[in-house]
């Protein structure tokens, strides 16, 4: 009983801790998935933090008919304030049309898809507001402008 105590309270401290500096690079080095702590048979939109100021947001890869496929680019951040330039943009291009086939399927997809990344030429800083989240969930859940994001696995390169 008494381990199970101090496993509690180590969890719960480390979330305490994580609120409290959320601002710190080192706290959102990871995968970052939006509004769900499940992490299905594809992703969310979602967000790769590394360590070297890099990010990738990456779009809700359910959608099988979106010509986005992510951004790349910097991040930094100011207090509770992330900055972000994208740098590249991730287009698909190509891809036949076709019926879905499957119940998880959309009605109307592309198959065989390629894609293609562009330089941005647009450097514009966009300027993100965080803010810590309550949530009944043991992981780590932060605020992007008004968006709750999940944090669902440390290392950003496990996508």
């Amino acid at each position: 009983m008494k381990n199970v105590v101090i496993n509690i309270l180590i969890i719960f401290s480390s979330i305490v801790c994580f609120s409290q500096n959320y601002n710190e690079k080192n706290n959102f080095v990871g995968i970052w998935q939006a509004d769900t702590t499940i992490e299905g048979s594809a992703w969310l939109d979602n967000y790769q933090f590394f360590a070297n100021g890099n990010f990738i947001f990456n779009f809700n890869e359910y959608d099988s008919n979106k010509r986005l496929d992510c951004l790349k680019g910097k991040y930094r951040l100011s207090k509770d304030t992330m900055y972000l330039i994208v740098e590249n943009i991730v287009e698909v291009t190509d891809g036949k049309l076709t019926r879905g086939a499957t119940s998880w399927e959309d009605e109307w997809l592309l198959k065989n898809i390629k894609t293609h990344e562009i330089k941005n030429t647009d450097l514009t800083e966009y300027k993100v507001q965080l803010s810590s989240c309550n949530y009944k969930s043991l992981m780590p859940c932060i605020v992007f402008d008004n968006r709750k994001y999940f944090k669902l696995k440390n290392d950003p390169n496990d996508y």
